[in-house]
């Protein structure tokens, strides 16, 4: 686990209030601040994990509950997102008291700054497989009086990530009864709020593409069960939201087309007129990105850099150090990705843990059978498939 204790910047160094002011309470503390923090994740986890399986409690345990006007509160939803979300945020402080932690924040940083002054994103200013949804993120920061930092742009990604957990909780509770919602949401939840590898925690090109994503899941999940109702604006900005997409981070691209596809068939079979909503939708970006680049000449720049630069970068990698390497090669690397990183194992170890408890719940139980989705089981291995797309196929790995 990275500590900030480990790296707190000259106090003599002009550097962002908050950040040194997080670094004198860590110095404060000593060596026990690592402990403090440990304690308290680990304590909250504890506290959200009860409140999950609540609802699973026995019947009269539940009624009491209900009888007590301060239990009803303790247990009800905005609780247990605003525990998640302060657990987040607390658990985070530490890492906004240090300096660089990823290449991609000083890019991020120096575009952002750069944008302020001449914002024709390709032509001021491009950042190979970040998109300018990525960089322009950035810049409400100095719009706001801000200094564009490693601290303060941390504090977006920290905003986002909030985004990101309440737009997943939501979307859940669209899908499945109420009594399941936090226990299939916690995985993400607990996995995001104790992020520690120096990559996660560094805000970078991944955290826009992904509160896309997280929309487009909120977006979606109503469109899954709603047949009555058309909701053709949630169509469209569903359409808005996977276009996006790609102009966040390239990479992400195929999983945003493998959804737009499924929404679109899933929308042809169960109310049409969405499709041509989605498809309106989808259609803006490109159209915006088509006005943006004849207005501002920037279609040399754009073709160079965000297609052929990148077609370039995916296939032989950094400094063509990986262009003799073939698609199976790579393949065989593919576990590597799951057990490197701690925090990656941990969310995996949830993933799987959650699909074998309901493989055997779905054997075992007529009424949780009836409780799945075909439609879901389809969504969730299509992108599945296109993530693993995304990782195989670039030689960049």
């Amino acid at each position: 686990m990275i500590r900030a204790v480990d790296f707190i910047p000259d106090m003599d160094m002009p550097v962002d209030a908050l950040q040194q002011g997080i670094a004198r309470f860590l110095l404060d503390l000593g060596g026990q601040g690592s402990k403090l923090w440990v304690a308290g994740g680990l304590a909250a986890t504890i506290v959200l994990i009860a409140l999950a399986l609540a609802p699973f409690a026995p019947g009269h345990a539940r009624d009491r509950w209900r009888s007590r006007p301060w239990t009803r509160v303790v247990l009800a939803d905005g609780v247990f997102l605003g525990l998640a979300l302060a657990m987040l945020v607390a658990l985070r402080l530490p890492m906004l008291s240090q300096l660089e932690l990823n290449p991609d924040e000083c890019g991020l940083i120096l575009g952002a700054r750069t944008l302020l002054e001449d914002p024709r994103f390709w032509i001021s200013f491009e950042n190979t497989t970040l998109g300018p949804l990525s960089t322009f993120s950035l810049t409400p920061i100095g719009l706001l009086g801000f200094p564009i930092d490693f601290t303060t742009i941390r504090v977006v990604g920290i905003l986002i990530w909030c985004a990101v957990v309440v737009l997943i909780f939501l979307g859940v509770r669209h899908l499945y009864p109420r009594m399941w919602v936090r226990v299939l949401a916690l995985p993400v939840i607990v996995t995001i709020a104790c992020l520690s590898n120096w990559d996660y925690v560094a805000y970078n090109g991944e955290h826009m593409a992904v509160l896309m994503l997280s929309c487009a899941f909120w977006l979606q999940a109503p469109l899954l069960r709603d047949e009555e109702r058309p909701q053709l604006m949630r169509a469209f900005l569903l359409g808005v939201t996977l276009a996006l997409v790609p102009f966040a981070k390239i990479q992400p691209g195929p999983i945003a087309l493998v959804w737009g596809v499924f929404a679109c068939g899933h929308a042809f079979m169960r109310c049409r007129p969405r499709v041509l909503f989605l498809c309106a939708g989808a259609a803006v970006p490109a159209a915006a990105l088509a006005v943006y680049l004849v207005v501002s000449g920037a279609w040399y720049d754009f073709w160079q850099s965000y297609v052929l630069n990148n077609l370039l970068y995916a296939a032989v990698g950094w400094n063509a150090k990986q262009q003799d390497v073939t698609f199976w090669e790579n393949a065989l690397g593919f576990p590597f990705y799951f057990l490197k990183i701690h925090d990656t194992r941990v969310f995996f170890t949830f993933c799987g843990s959650l699909v074998v408890g309901s493989t055997v719940a779905a054997v075992l139980s007529l009424r949780f059978r009836r409780r799945l989705f075909t439609v879901d089981v389809v969504l969730g291995l299509l992108l599945t498939w296109a993530a693993w797309v995304c990782v195989l196929m670039p030689k960049n790995n």
